[in-house]
């Protein structure tokens, strides 16, 4: 590894880029002036000092949504630091008031394996947002289970052994009914993220060499697991991507709590590949992980921003590229960090902060430690806040004709990091620093499309996203209710730091009934998101910042 190594894009964690549509003057916190209008200062930003330490509690948002589809996963309950709460109709949640430090954030949605990610909400950064994924649940199935039973996904290895009456309760109780198995693979080496925890046992990091999730419930929805005495026998399928398989292995279960696994006891190598499988007897049901600890070198460098200036509470990660796992650390006050990882691995290596990250190195890692002799960049936009206030809804009015009804909302804004302002040349120079503004929207009440002409219907709306609007809205623009924006104009005279920004929903208010359209009153409620993109177009960095959700109805 060394200075030349290539620098791919990855798709792991990702940078989520939004082209620019109109250009706004951006002043990042701490700096001089900001990024300026002038053409001599135009392309170098101004140096800044690493944000002051702020944060005494965390705070932890995102979307959580569907590992393979991408959908965003609605109703799924979210948990971190003991409090729970439930995802929007966009998959987006939020955690307030968690205590700093190593944080386990799970999702549960139905249809779906569980899944835990761990976050360090630190003093410099205590406010992250996430992204949470989830694996559609693999085979199901039910069987009576006072009978032994043999349980084989018909699409992989995988297979369970059961012995007769195996099964109880939480409170120690027989099952209720049927009970239902439900086995999810988690063995696909282009999504490590989607095993449970951060890789890591009490004796250090994991590498895997299978994964699987398995759940049982009676029909009553109880949670079951091996009664006390009884065992099982499980076949896990090895991981395509994995050579060189050992003839036995650990096991290990995932503490969901913890965020950590257990080694509980060890797999044999069974067959040759594509056919390979290990095999172990369990004694109790969770997600469980086949694989060994690595005996690893430490790779060290330093995160910084822009102007080189130290980026402190940073994630660091390194990625196996030719084995599953995945090691990180934490970025000290002086942006160092070191990072654990297997000797003589291909690996990615790249450090992220909210939804940025710096571009990825990659390459062999050596025998011996490994320091990167130059530092990783990392946009200081990418600690840069957004959070909301609490949105003043307007009284609708009707427009001409009785035909459509609007709302206009009002949200207070208040931004830690960076500054916005409209902007204004005078004299055709770019400035070093860009910004686009929009609000992203999701509709928590489904409104139906207006039958076509000649085409009978009831009960249906349209609903858009009005055009032009003077500030402090944003313009938005869109076909009916399609979720579209075009923001073309942002904040009011000289906002910087603070102030109100807002937006307009539009709804026809007349349904189809009986061969008249009826004027009616629905309530509409919308989820939304203030995200704002920037941009550096000498660098071609680009961040975008988000809020936390809100949700407004009318």
């Amino acid at each position: 590894m060394g200075a030349d190594m290539s620098i791919p894009k990855g798709n792991f964690f990702r940078i989520l880029v939004q082209g620019f549509l109109s250009l706004f003057l951006v002043a990042l916190a701490g700096c001089g002036g900001g990024g300026g209008g002038g053409g001599s200062s135009a392309g170098t930003p101004s140096s800044t000092s690493p944000p002051a330490v702020f944060d005494t509690s965390g705070t932890v948002f995102g979307i959580a949504f569907d590992q393979v589809s991408g959908t965003p996963l609605l109703g799924a309950k979210v948990t971190a630091g003991g409090k729970t709460v439930v995802t929007g109709p966009d998959g987006s949640f939020s955690v307030k008031d968690l205590a700093l430090g190593r944080t386990v954030v799970s999702v549960s949605a139905a249809g779906h394996a569980d899944n835990s990610i761990v976050v360090n909400l630190n003093a410099s950064q205590g406010r992250q947002r996430v992204k949470l994924p989830a694996y559609p649940t693999g085979m199901s199935y039910t069987f009576d289970s006072a009978l032994a039973q043999v349980l084989a996904d018909p699409s992989s290895l995988a297979k369970v052994t059961l012995p007769a009456n195996a099964f109880l309760s939480g409170s120690g109780a027989t099952p209720i009914g049927g009970v239902t198995a439900e086995l999810t693979l988690l063995n696909d080496a282009s999504r490590p993220s989607g095993i449970p925890g951060d890789y890591t046992t009490a004796s250090g990091n994991l590498q895997a060499y299978g994964a699987v999730s398995i759940v049982f419930k009676d029909s009553a929805g109880n949670a079951l697991n091996l009664a006390p005495g009884k065992s099982a026998k499980v076949q896990f399928p090895t991981i395509a991507t994995v050579a060189n398989l050992p003839a036995s292995a650990q096991l290990f279960s995932f503490d969901a709590q913890a965020g950590r696994w257990l080694l509980d006891s060890t797999a044999t190598l069974v067959g040759t590949a594509p056919n390979a499988y290990y095999e172990g007897t369990v004694s109790h049901f969770s997600s469980w992980l086949v694989g060994a600890v690595v005996n690893p070198i430490q790779v060290t460098g330093k995160v910084v921003d822009e102007s080189g200036a130290a980026f402190a509470g940073v994630t660091v990660a390194v990625i196996g590229v030719d084995y599953v796992g995945i090691s990180i650390d934490i970025t000290d006050g002086a942006g160092n960090f070191s990072v654990p990882a297997k000797p003589n691995a291909k690996v990615r290596v790249l450090a992220y902060l909210n939804d940025a990250q710096t571009p990825e190195q990659s390459g062999t890692l050596p025998s011996t430690n490994y320091a990167f002799p130059s530092p990783f960049v990392l946009p200081r936009a990418a600690a840069a806040r957004i959070e909301l206030g609490v949105p003043t809804v307007l009284a609708g009015d009707l427009a001409s004709g009785d035909c459509c009804r609007y709302f206009k909302v009002e949200v207070p804004f208040k931004t830690t990091g960076m500054e916005i302002k409209p902007v204004v040349h005078t004299d055709g120079t770019a400035d070093a620093v860009t910004v686009n503004a929009r609000w992203e929207f999701s509709s928590a009440v489904r409104l139906c499309d207006r039958p076509p002409i000649g085409v009978s219907g009831a009960n249906c709306s349209q609903t858009w996203l009005n055009a032009y609007q003077d500030p402090p809205y944003l313009n938005p623009w869109n076909g009916y209710d399609n979720g579209g924006y075009l923001a073309t104009k942002v904040g009011a005279t000289n906002t910087t730091t603070a102030g109100t920004l807002g937006f307009q929903f539009s709804f026809h208010n007349a349904v189809f009934n009986k061969g008249v359209w009826v004027v009616i009153l629905p309530t509409v409620s919308v989820t939304a998101v203030l995200a704002v993109t920037v941009v550096n177009p000498v660098t071609s960095t680009s961040v975008t910042v988000r809020s936390e959700p809100i949700l407004v109805s009318y």
